[in-house]
């Protein structure tokens, strides 16, 4: 057994140890507008319930133990007693680079908004000592009285 699945168990072994209150719910259901978003709705002990099963799906598939429609359909059943959407199967593949994107944000985004965040504060502290310079030396000074 892999040492990645090993800590997969352990969380499976964790996640079987708190105490359900309630029954488990969840289910995938489509939203009312028109563009056909599909959203899981879902109590605490249906997402306990639905990480337990997914992560016992991501280890049999390590081990080639299942197929892949048949196992998991089977599996994950109980959550289209809940559903407007029956899941039918999930499939579990690579994706391809195009499909891959990157959660969070890079080095380069923190350092801009740092940078943005920076400049803003130049300009209100600049505003700022605009306001004392004019507030100390009248604005008289300002509007002309010195110049003429």
């Amino acid at each position: 057994m892999k040492a990645s699945d090993q800590h997969l168990n352990e969380a499976i072994r964790q996640l079987q140890q708190v105490p359900l209150v309630k029954a488990p719910y969840a289910g995938l259901h489509s939203t009312a507008d028109k563009n056909n978003n599909v959203y899981i709705g879902a109590n605490k002990e249906g997402l306990i319930t639905l990480a337990i099963q997914l992560l016992h799906i991501a280890v049999e598939t390590d081990e080639r133990k299942i197929d892949q429609r048949h196992a998991i359909a089977s599996r994950l059943d109980w959550i289209n007693h809940h559903s407007d959407i029956p899941l039918d199967y999930i499939e579990v593949r690579e994706p391809s680079t195009r499909e891959v994107t990157v959660v969070g944000s890079s080095l380069k985004s923190k350092i801009g908004n740092i940078g943005i965040v920076l400049v803003l504060l130049g300009v209100i502290v600049l505003i700022l000592l605009g306001f004392f310079f004019i507030g100390s030396i009248g604005w008289d000074f300002v509007t002309g009285g010195f110049f003429h």
